[in-house]
């Protein structure tokens, strides 16, 4: 699957926000989301750092990063629509969020494969992408 170009994910979650039907919580409501978000955003963070770090010499460098941008993105929608107790619209951006984060893998294990990258790289590689599985995986939770 074709990763969405950061515009275009964008204006498709707003789409998702302006179709959103039913009652609207209030933000107080999804504090906890909002909180997971920004443990995402982090986490996004220092998957540039060790990329930058450990990865450059793949050819999978340049994509990964656009895959870890794409992940912040998507983050960020989540703290807009958990602003507006929009509960579609965090629905949308967590399933993004987890398909990136599931794409992101499939091209480090490829990077892995193919380039010089140290075991102990890739293990802190991993452990931030779980990091990352755990904080969507909790935000659905929140969401059911």
């Amino acid at each position: 699957m074709k990763t969405l170009t950061h515009p275009l994910a964008l204006a498709l979650l707003a789409l998702a926000g302006l179709l959103a039907t039913g009652g609207s919580a209030s933000a107080q409501d999804f504090k906890r989301i909002h909180r997971l978000a920004r443990v995402i955003e982090k986490h996004a963070h220092e998957l540039h750092e060790e990329l930058d770090d450990h990865f450059k010499p793949t050819p999978s460098y340049k994509h990964l990063h656009q895959h870890v941008r794409e992940i912040e993105q998507l983050a960020q929608a989540v703290h807009k629509f958990t602003d507006a107790g929009n509960r579609k619209g965090m629905r949308v951006a967590v399933e993004r969020l987890d398909d990136e984060i599931h794409h992101f893998v499939k091209v480090a294990e490829n990077a892995r494969e193919f380039g010089k990258v140290s075991p102990q790289a890739y293990s802190h590689l991993r452990r931030e992408a779980r990091y990352l599985h755990e904080a969507v995986r909790d935000m659905r939770r929140e969401l059911d």
